[in-house]
């Protein structure tokens, strides 16, 4: 019995031992920080209009908007509501140039809602870091179905970090920007469409 106490001590201090290991190897890794996303110029919405939280290790930061939106439509007429809507911000990071945990980039997921009559349609471009994706919502071709269509949508895009040509080892401090396009169009004065982005996810991508 002695001697089974004796081994499984031995078990714990080199598993300990292990864990600090990990522990210094990860702690070695050049830093990732993501700081509070910031409305620039252009201001096409108010600063006000946004709120953020950024993750206790600042590898990731979520954006809420107050009233990001394209609509337009018989009901959106006679108001305020514009069928192009843009919102740009400034994303503060300080990224560490490391081959052993690279940064391989950022995860950035568009969450929102789209509201479509028959003859509409609707886009989200996202412009992240110089690099450029879109939502689609094409017009319906189904002639048995007049109704207007509401949907949630989450839609995740993976955006490569542009590194080429830093050195290795140094740390570069720099925004990230972020723009979101969102535009709708109606083929009938009839038509409508209401386009919504309610919040993005934006989440640092390490090698390990």
């Amino acid at each position: 019995d002695e001697k089974e106490v004796k081994t499984e001590k031995a078990k714990d201090k080199k598993r300990i031992k292990q864990d600090d290991t990990k522990a210094d190897t990860e702690d070695k890794c050049s830093p990732v920080s993501i700081e509070n996303a910031v409305v620039t110029v252009p201001p096409t919405i108010g600063a006000k209009t946004i709120s953020t939280n950024v993750s206790p290790d600042k590898l990731a930061q979520t954006i809420l908007f107050d009233s990001l939106q394209a609509a337009y439509g018989p009901e959106q007429a006679a108001t305020a509501f514009s069928p192009v809507k843009t919102a740009f911000l400034e994303i503060p990071v300080t990224a560490g140039i490391d081959p052993e945990c690279e940064l391989l980039g950022y995860t950035v997921d568009v969450r929102g809602n789209v509201d479509l009559t028959k003859g509409a349609r609707a886009s989200v471009v996202v412009v992240f870091g110089g690099l450029s994706e879109q939502i689609e919502f094409p017009f319906e071709t189904d002639d048995e179905d007049d109704e207007s269509e509401s949907e949630d949508f989450n839609k995740r895009f993976f955006f490569v970090a542009q590194t080429a040509g830093v050195p290795a080892k140094t740390v570069v401090r720099s925004p990230l920007r972020l723009q979101l396009i969102l535009s709708v169009e109606t083929a009938t004065p009839a038509d409508a469409a209401v386009l919504t982005v309610e919040s993005v996810d934006v989440e640092a991508r390490r090698a390990r």
